[in-house]
């Protein structure tokens, strides 16, 4: 299965996790992460998700997203 996840699905992670909604989506994306690496799952990005990415002012943040980026193909 190919997947394209918006920059705001990468980000998610970084957001407080005190609602119920936030740390499920947060689950889900750590799970699709492990699914990309057992190579289940393809993960794709675009040029306009690290133009995005590359805005963040985080630079913890924007380091960490681009590490997710490095495993697609």
């Amino acid at each position: 299965m190919r997947l394209y996840l918006d920059l705001c699905v990468y980000n998610r992670p970084f957001d407080s996790q005190k609602q119920e909604r936030v740390a499920l989506e947060t689950s889900i994306f750590i799970y699709i992460l492990e699914m990309v690496e057992k190579d289940l799952y393809t993960l794709i990005i675009s040029d306009a998700l690290i133009y995005e990415n590359d805005k963040n002012p985080d630079i913890q943040r924007r380091i960490r997203v681009s590490s997710y980026f490095e495993l697609a193909k």
